[in-house]
């Protein structure tokens, strides 16, 4: 149960999926002209929606739309501030990372399960086990000293 809680702990540090940002590339300002609705009349809970009804304005209509739909926008030049350059760089970094982990735990899971008998597989388990182990306990103990550094400097500095 411990290596699947450090196993998605890991991926929620280095992906941040609480960020719903990504992939909108600035799009993230809501359109300008939405097109609104008004009610006419006393009662505001109805409204008026004007329906071509004659033959020859349908046409027209669909041939406007077909026209619209065949004509190309031109292609906006969009300057990127250095800002926005830099967010992308670390968001490119941090998927990298990602992929990079979760490959390197893929090859780690394929090697464990790759054992064929019975003794060979408890052996590649708890090898597994013991790695997880000890890697966390070390990073526990790193962590614990850098910050017990920390603070002891902290309260000689006068801060």
């Amino acid at each position: 149960m411990a290596p699947s809680y450090i196993a998605v702990l890991n991926v929620y540090a280095f992906s941040n999926v609480h960020d719903v940002s990504w992939g909108t590339k600035g799009d993230n300002k809501p359109q300008a002209d939405l097109g609104k609705v008004e009610a006419k009349g006393d009662n505001k809970n109805e409204v008026e929606v004007v329906v071509p009804t004659a033959k020859n304005d349908i046409n027209a209509l669909y041939e406007d739309a077909i026209h619209v739909l065949n004509t190309k926008k031109p292609k906006e030049v969009q300057k990127v501030d250095g800002a926005t350059k830099q967010e992308d760089y670390y968001r490119g970094f941090r998927t990298n990372v990602l992929l990079a982990w979760t490959l390197s735990n893929a090859l780690l899971a394929a090697v464990v399960v790759s054992a064929n008998d019975t003794q060979s597989a408890n052996t590649a388990v708890n090898g597994y086990m013991a790695f997880i182990l000890f890697s966390v306990a070390g990073l526990a103990l790193i962590r614990f000293v850098g910050s017990t550094t920390y603070m002891v400097v902290r309260l000689f500095a006068g801060e």
